[in-house]
């Protein structure tokens, strides 16, 4: 019956990239061969059974127990507890990346000279743009990093421009000239996707946003379908996952409520100014962050007032990104 449990637990694991424990024990499979040492921080402690020594084996990177032995591995489909002190989600190498909350502050700068006197819990900063070394800056000020870099679009001036194949660059951006809709459906626009976000790991970057992700409800040049910007919003979610990296939903309201559970935080622009705020409660109601921007300064004490009553991080900023003001509604 233990082994018949075990397997049943394990098999419903397969179905989920991520695991999603809860504070305290957990009893899950093992997806992977796996060496505890390298498990995330946040994990307390293991608990596996040893079928061939028939003894109960132990794992802490902090309590020492010299009661049992120590297990060090993990073979695949191996069940085994695992004491976590909060919620917690895992990928299957069983580590974790940053998860903000939702009283989590923010400075969103992507052109001109970077302020860095903030005191804030997050920088929102150009991947290609920002050197590696003020990323390492930022994490020595306590700060986290979240990388742009538009997953949707064609961009004329960035270094990998010329990866693209022609036949999946379409209609300009409306209001941005040097920017095409992307074929999301193209196999080599994913995989310089997946560039990317190594890139943001190589970097240092703690997570990223991923713009330009809602190409379906837009003149694209493209058949985009409500389910093809699905698949490809969840092969962005899961490719950074896989890196240990969070990741921000950007606008995309429409598919919210099916994209939720897959992304870390939202990002919005101007859901005031639209009266759309409403749409982005579900990530407040899963606990997650919603960082807005606005860029009416005249609506300033509306904003704020409507920030504060829907537990929103919102910023009034210039259009550019430039940081030359920025009013913070909290």
């Amino acid at each position: 019956m233990k082994k018949l449990i075990l397997t049943l637990l394990f098999s419903s694991e397969l179905f989920s990239f991520e695991y999603n424990l809860k504070s305290g024990w957990n009893l899950i499979g093992s997806l992977k061969d796996l060496n505890l040492s390298t498990s995330s921080e946040n994990i307390k402690m293991f608990w596996g059974y040893n079928s061939e020594t028939k003894n109960w084996e132990y794992f802490s990177k902090n309590i020492k127990n010299q009661n049992y032995s120590n297990l060090t591995t993990l073979k695949t489909g191996q069940g085994f507890w695992i004491y976590v002190t909060k919620d917690l989600k895992l990928n299957k190498n069983l580590q974790s990346w940053y998860q903000p909350n939702i009283s989590t502050t923010w400075q969103w700068q992507l052109t001109g000279d970077l302020n860095l006197s903030y005191d804030v819990d997050i920088y929102d900063i150009d991947l290609f743009d920002t050197p590696k070394e003020t990323i390492a800056e930022l994490h020595n000020a306590n700060r986290k990093v979240i990388c742009y870099f538009s997953a949707g679009s064609y961009e004329n001036w960035r270094p990998d421009k010329n990866k693209f194949p022609k036949n999946a660059i379409g209609n300009i951006l409306d209001g941005w000239e040097d920017e095409k809709w992307l074929d999301i459906r193209n196999s080599t626009v994913r995989e310089i996707m997946k560039s990317r976000l190594n890139l943001a790991v190589e970097k240092g970057c703690d997570g990223v946003e991923a713009d330009n992700v809602d190409g379906f409800a837009n003149n694209s040049g493209f058949d985009l379908t409500f389910e093809n910007q699905l698949d490809f919003n969840i092969f962005l979610a899961n490719e950074a996952h896989k890196r240990n990296l969070s990741i921000g939903l950007k606008n995309d309201l429409e598919q919210i409520n099916q994209l939720v559970g897959y992304f870390d935080f939202a990002i919005n622009e101007q859901c005031n100014q639209y009266s759309e705020c409403d749409l982005l409660l579900p990530f407040i109601q899963a606990g997650k962050p919603v960082f807005n921007a606005e860029y009416n300064l005249s609506s300033q004490e509306e904003i704020c007032k409507n920030a504060k009553n829907m537990q929103f991080q919102t910023l009034i900023l210039p259009l550019n990104l430039d940081g030359s003001f920025r009013i913070e509604c909290n």
